[in-house]
């Protein structure tokens, strides 16, 4: 995604805090428009648990002028049944306001 001032790029990070059961989470980084610099990179951590991962990101310039990033993937701990789709929303500096985590799937 090209901001004009830069690309957002997402995927997925493994994070090992225990090396026997690492855990997968989404992560966007945006770069400059040389994509040669990061200007911010974040992992997040879907509904605390489990492993989740982002496929898919849509930039939106929103109503004031301010752009924002939804990401799409899926979790393999989802809140309503094993696994669910998710979208999370992100401000253009990366942060995540309330509410920014929704899932849809079966039970």
């Amino acid at each position: 995604s090209v901001t004009g001032t830069g690309y957002v790029i997402t995927g997925y990070s493994n994070t090992a805090a225990n090396v026997l059961a690492p855990v997968t989470h989404p992560w966007v980084m945006r770069t400059d428009m040389t994509g040669a610099t990061v200007v911010w990179s974040n992992t997040y951590n879907y509904n605390g648990s489990g492993n989740s991962y982002s496929t898919g990101i849509v930039e939106r310039l929103n109503t004031s002028n301010i752009y924002e990033y939804y990401i799409a993937g899926y979790a393999s701990t989802g809140q309503i049944g094993g696994v669910d789709m998710m979208v999370m929303k992100m401000n253009e500096n990366g942060t995540m306001g309330t509410p920014s985590q929704f899932t849809y799937g079966f039970p």
